[in-house]
């Protein structure tokens, strides 16, 4: 399947962007706090996929100078969050099925291979950071359904902990750097995904269950079985961004609309 069509959502018809401040802090310059938003309000959403980014537009709403907007946003190309094209200028990247795809084959084998390493490698306080990580996981409600939602916030936040510290003990830095990448473009799917009524309480529950497997088994150092339930993992929210994909492409085909799956 190619390409899918997505909403275009310009100037006033964007959704509201968080206040910047509320990143600010006395560990976070403006640039970083900066870069750190733009990257959650495009992958939650708030920017819509395919939006045309106007500098003038994120300046006047982040209140920072356009020249810290075009900085950000070039860091934000090689993650693929953004494109940049000679007269056309930055907009939002585009959600495919075929990218969705790829994306979820890369990170399964990146995953894997960062797993098996920090299993070979990891020491007890590997272990201790994977069971507070697991531990503080399962201790943040979300609110399935809104992504947007200061829960959910907080369990997206925590739930990316948990893949880091599974994969802390790997000394490859380029692995952990690769991981981050396609850990992002994976939730940019999960997020958007849900915002469109993708999974529900019967998932939630299925991925806790999935990341207490992950912990008992990497503790036991079963290998097979640890690699194995990570990549079901992953397979299985991809399945679920599919499905949220599919139903939004057949309700604009009932309705005679362009297809488009968020």
């Amino acid at each position: 399947m190619g390409p899918v069509a997505v909403k275009k959502t310009e100037g006033s018809e964007s959704p509201p962007l968080r206040p910047l401040d509320r990143l600010r802090n006395g560990k976070m310059s403006l640039n970083a706090a900066l870069l750190q938003q733009l990257r959650a309000d495009l992958m939650s959403g708030r920017i819509a996929p395919g939006a045309r980014l106007k500098i003038p537009e994120l300046s006047q709403r982040y209140s920072v100078t356009p020249g810290a907007v075009r900085e950000a946003l070039s860091r934000l190309v090689p993650e693929g969050l953004v494109s940049f094209a000679d007269q056309r200028g930055f907009r939002a990247a585009e959600v495919t099925l075929k990218e969705l795809n790829d994306v979820t084959r890369v990170r399964i084998f990146v995953e894997r291979e960062a797993l098996r390493e920090a299993m070979e490698r990891g020491d007890d306080e590997w272990e201790s950071e994977v069971l507070a990580a697991h531990h503080r996981l399962m201790r943040t409600a979300r609110k399935v359904g809104d992504a947007t939602a200061p829960e959910s916030i907080e369990w997206t936040r925590r739930h990316r902990e948990f893949h880091a510290a599974l994969i802390s003990a790997c000394r490859s830095e380029w692995l952990l750097r690769l991981h981050n990448v396609l850990y992002d473009q994976s939730e940019r799917y999960r997020l958007l995904s849900s915002e469109a009524g993708g999974g529900g309480r019967r998932d939630a529950r299925g991925a806790d269950d999935d990341h207490s497997r992950m912990v008992r088994a990497v503790l036991a150092r079963n290998e097979e079985l640890a690699l194995d339930l990570i990549q079901k993992h992953i397979e299985r929210t991809a399945e679920r961004v599919r499905a949220a994909m599919k139903r939004g492409s057949d309700a604009d085909a009932a309705d005679g609309k362009p297809s488009q799956p968020f």
